[in-house]
């Protein structure tokens, strides 16, 4: 689906780690629902989602991951203290980097895993990290698949359709139209096959989505 449907995976995760529970993440959306031409809703699937953002959701894992405060949560709470720990100890088990662009991943004896990338913020030094665990997650242009993968089977290709996106101020439809979308997403089906379209409540923005 477009933009952040957070599925009970990460609620669930949420629900085990997530410290600044009393803050909102989103929307709450109870089920997909279709349209006839009418206008009546029609209800298909039950599924639970929060409808959130990306950033409401990376500042989220932030601030639970290394205390970053944000505008989404402005005051992020300490990592719990063990045994004879000071309030700065626990910052400095975690650490969140940007601008390092990993160049190669290679095993070592020790089971370890040694990571080279260049630092583009140190004006491109070749460095080198080793680390008990590497996690691959660096979306569609991934270097990491190039890594691991043979030549050609990471390249992106034109999937056969094309994605618009649009938004329409909530204020500037009825009250009944917002009581159809409110809490729900809403999938259709354009005559012919030729596409679909989702609509839902943006929660940052309280937006109609298409």
């Amino acid at each position: 689906m477009a933009g952040v449907g957070l599925g009970p995976d990460v609620l669930r995760l949420l629900e085990r780690f997530d410290r600044v529970a009393e803050i909102p993440l989103g929307i709450p959306s109870v089920q997909l629902q279709s349209l006839d031409q009418q206008g009546k809703a029609h209800p298909f699937l039950k599924a639970r989602r929060i409808l959130s953002s990306w950033d409401a959701l990376y500042f989220r894992l932030r601030a639970n991951f290394d205390m970053l405060a944000s505008d989404h949560v402005p005051f992020p709470p300490l990592t719990t203290l063990v045994g004879d720990e000071n309030t700065s100890r626990p910052r400095s088990t975690a650490s969140y980097e940007a601008g390092k662009q990993v160049l190669g991943v290679e095993s070592l004896e020790t089971g370890q895993l040694r990571v080279t990338y260049k630092d583009l913020r140190n004006y491109g030094k070749e460095e080198q990290v080793v680390a008990d665990l590497v996690l691959g997650a660096d979306g569609p242009n991934s270097v990491m698949r190039k890594l691991f993968h043979a030549q050609g089977c990471t390249e992106r290709r034109y999937a056969g359709y094309l994605a618009w996106r649009g938004v329409v101020p909530e204020e500037h439809v009825s009250e009944a139209t917002r009581d159809i979308f409110r809490e729900n997403i809403t999938y259709s089906i354009l005559k012919g096959g030729a596409g679909h379209v989702i609509v839902y409540v943006n929660t940052m923005k309280l937006s109609l989505w298409t």
